[in-house]
């Protein structure tokens, strides 16, 4: 996946974290764009993941699911 669209509440539980945590959040949604498993130590941010991931994975499905429509559709030709 090259981008990701972050929701602003995510952004906004930053405030609520030291900047090492907050680093840490952001270096995860960087390991989710790749594909990558992300695993925390900290049960806080163990706790934030399982709730920021749902909304990832949904955004993700529905950003492939337009991508394969876009791709169906271009397959018919464009506007004649």
């Amino acid at each position: 996946m090259e981008n990701l669209l972050i929701y602003g509440s995510i952004f906004d539980m930053l405030d609520e974290l030291s900047n090492e945590e907050a680093g840490l959040l952001f270096k995860a949604l960087n390991d989710f764009r790749k594909g990558n498993d992300v695993e925390f130590e900290d049960r806080y941010l163990k706790g934030l993941w399982k709730g920021i991931k749902p909304n990832l994975d949904k955004l993700k499905d529905n950003y492939e699911s337009k991508v394969k429509a876009n791709q169906e559709n271009g397959k018919k030709g464009g506007r004649p």
